[in-house]
C-alpha cells in the first residue's frame, strides 16, 4: 500500500526529493527551498514538466498545468488571501482569459486578444450590478451593456473618444427609451421619449 504505513517509515531529511523511473527517467521532484517556497512537480513520459504545485515563501499556493511544449497554459492562484483566480494562457504565453472571485463574492471575467489586451470584461457585483464591456484594440470601451437590481437595462454604444453616441434601455417597468448624441456628448435624437409605453 503506497500510503499505509508511513507511520514506520523513517522521515526523509534533505531540501529535494526525486522519484524515478526504473529507466532512471525523473517522475516527479519536490523541492523545498528557504526564503523561495515549496514545489512538486510531476513529469510526463518524455520527462516534460507537465503539473506543478507551488506554495510561496509567503505562503501564497500556485497549480499549474503545462503543455507538452513546458508553458503554462492554465494557472490557479490568488491574486491576494481573499482573491482566487484562474488564469488561461495561449501557446505563445499570452494571457487570455482571467476569472477572479472578489473578497466581497463578486465574480469578474477578462477576456483578451492575441497581445493581451482586455477586449471584454463581464462583472456581476454584489451590488446586484451586472454588466458586459467590450473594447477596441486601443482599451477603450465601446459597449457598455447594463441591469440594475431595480430591473432597469441599457446598452451604450461609445466613439474612439469615449463620448456615448447611442443609448437604449427599458426602465424597471419595462418602458423603451433612446438617445442619440453628437461627438460632444449633446442629445440630437430621440424617437422614444423616456417612459412612453
Amino acid at each position: 500500500m503506497l500510503l499505509g504505513g508511513t507511520a514506520d517509515l523513517p522521515a526523509l531529511q534533505g531540501s529535494s526529493l526525486v522519484l524515478r523511473d526504473g529507466g532512471g527517467r525523473d517522475y516527479a521532484t519536490l523541492v523545498a527551498e528557504p526564503g523561495a517556497g515549496t514545489a512538486l512537480t510531476l513529469r510526463d513520459g518524455e520527462g516534460r514538466s507537465r503539473l506543478s504545485l507551488r506554495v510561496g515563501a509567503d505562503g501564497t499556493p500556485l497549480i499549474a498545468l503545462a503543455d507538452e511544449r513546458g508553458r503554462d497554459r492554465v494557472e490557479v492562484s490568488f491574486l491576494d488571501e481573499a482573491t482566487p483566480r484562474i488564469v488561461l494562457r495561449d501557446g505563445n504565453d499570452v494571457e487570455r482569459a482571467k476569472l477572479l472571485l472578489m473578497p466581497e463574492g463578486s465574480p469578474l471575467l477578462y477576456l483578451k486578444d492575441e497581445r493581451g489586451t482586455n477586449r471584454v470584461e463581464l462583472v456581476s457585483l454584489w451590488t446586484g450590478l451586472n454588466g458586459l464591456v467590450v473594447f477596441d484594440d486601443q482599451k477603450r470601451p465601446r459597449c457598455i451593456v447594463s441591469a440594475t437590481p431595480d430591473r432597469e437595462t441599457a446598452i451604450r454604444f461609445a466613439d474612439a473618444n469615449g463620448v456615448v453616441r447611442l443609448q437604449a434601455g427599458l426602465d424597471d417597468e419595462g418602458a423603451p427609451s433612446m438617445l442619440a448624441s453628437d461627438a460632444e456628448g449633446r442629445e440630437r435624437w430621440s424617437p422614444l421619449p423616456a417612459g412612453s409605453p
